[in-house]
């Protein structure tokens, strides 16, 4: 196995992890589904944060020639570099998904959502950090990262309900687009 291949089974692990917490919580929603409330926001975002997740993991090939080269300082600066970007978005989905089930998830949402959407963009700026390591060659788009940045920190930021809808639908958008863009290279 390649350095590359040692390197990604933790990844894949807290990733993982994460999608078990999602798919935990839906599971948790259908099985109490007629005490739940107002669940349109949660499902939203958690499907989204599943889809950057999945988005996330495949985006990390782009990193497999990289020449870690021998362990040392430089080797340990690409390994904080390429999994501190998975354990920020493992945190985002911690803070999302309600310890308990919750009657109203819409009032959970929106009492999480500055804490999660601050996490996952931090995760996303973290994530483009690798790009300019010694070895990669597919860069990120910068402009498309700093747009989907600032979706991210606009629905952070606002307390308003439309706000987030529109940003809502401009995420899932850049999801599609991104999803598209990678099956099309």
């Amino acid at each position: 196995m390649s350095a590359f291949e040692y390197l990604l089974i933790p990844i894949a692990i807290v990733i993982g992890f994460a999608i078990t917490q999602l798919l935990t919580s839906w599971a948790r929603i259908v099985r109490d589904r007629g005490r739940q409330k107002q669940v349109l926001m949660y499902l939203s975002t958690s499907g989204w944060m599943l889809m950057s997740l999945l988005v996330h993991f495949s985006g990390l090939w782009a990193y497999r020639e990289i020449d870690l080269g021998t362990p040392g300082p430089l080797a340990l600066g690409y390994l904080i570099l390429i999994i501190t970007p998975t354990l920020s978005f493992s945190i985002a989905v911690s803070v999302l998904v309600p310890s308990e089930t919750k009657p109203d998830l819409s009032a959970h949402y929106y009492a999480v959502a500055k804490p999660f959407f601050l996490i996952n963009a931090l995760g996303m700026l973290l994530s483009a950090a690798p790009d300019f390591l010694p070895g990669v060659t597919i860069k990120s788009d910068l402009v498309a990262l700093s747009t989907y940045v600032g979706i991210v920190v606009v629905t952070a930021l606002s307390h308003n309900r439309i706000v987030h809808y529109v940003c809502h639908g401009l995420l899932w958008l850049f999801i599609a687009a991104t999803v598209f863009a990678s099956v099309v290279t």
